[in-house]
């Protein structure tokens, strides 16, 4: 697999986010800020709050590639707002995706969510084994394009920690907890049902051949049916995307 982010640049994005930070701040507040820290485009939460007052616009962008399947996942738009203290709102806007698999290509937007952040404990600016602690619970949102939209809401929660170790480096964990949804009805499904579906149709047909050796054939042409099969999935994308737009 390979992952590509954003933080290729950081400096745009840290840029783009401070002056949103800094145009959403009240004016008559006086805050001390620390160093910017954002949750997106990264694979980990922080354990961090945005300040009361103050609302941080983040983006991403995550490629994945592997075993001929290739999906780009572009916009990962949160929007994260202090309420209080220890408090922040988050907002997860509905980002584009696109996946190809051999000749079939899906896209569209992803589900939305929304959710909250809470600091638990703010763990010293020095070196030390005390944590920052903090935690997430939220929950997606059904809105995304068929091909993509979860059946039903899916909650998550993630407690998060930071370590200090030096000046120069930090260390961060999660520990994630989600609702699984049942992969039955969605498109990496149907996509897996019509590629065995056509294994086991050219091994009912091989059975009836005459010859022994025919009913074994090499691994190349095995994989005949099987994608003759999930080439037919086109049609299926055809069809979801001419009736999501009804």
């Amino acid at each position: 697999m390979i992952a590509v982010s954003l933080r290729s640049v950081p400096r745009r994005a840290l840029t783009l986010a401070a002056v949103l930070a800094t145009a959403c701040a009240p004016a008559r507040q006086s805050v001390e800020l620390g160093p910017l820290v954002t949750d997106r485009p990264d694979f980990t939460e922080s354990a961090l709050t945005i300040p009361k007052g103050f609302s941080q616009l983040e983006v991403g962008t995550t490629v994945d590639q592997g075993d001929g399947v290739r999906s780009v996942s572009a916009g990962e738009t949160l929007l994260r707002s202090g309420v209080n203290e220890h408090v922040e709102l988050r907002l997860t806007l509905a980002n584009y995706a696109a996946q190809r698999d051999g000749t079939a290509t899906v896209q569209g937007f992803e589900d939305a969510g929304i959710g909250v952040k809470v600091a638990l404990f703010d763990g010293p600016d020095r070196a030390s084994i005390v944590p920052t602690v903090a935690f997430i619970a939220g929950t997606s949102l059904p809105t995304g394009a068929l091909s993509f939209r979860s059946r039903s809401a899916l909650p998550e929660f993630k407690l998060l920690g930071a370590w200090t170790v030096s000046e120069r480096i930090a260390f961060s964990s999660n520990l994630n907890w989600a609702r699984a949804e049942d992969a039955v009805g969605t498109h990496d499904d149907v996509s897996t049902l019509l590629h065995e579906g056509g294994h086991a149709f050219h091994f009912m047909e091989s059975l009836h051949q005459p010859l022994i050796w025919q009913h074994n054939g090499p691994m190349e042409f095995c994989e005949v049916a099987s994608m003759a099969m999930q080439n037919c999935r086109g049609l299926i994308d055809r069809y979801v995307r001419l009736t999501s737009l009804r």
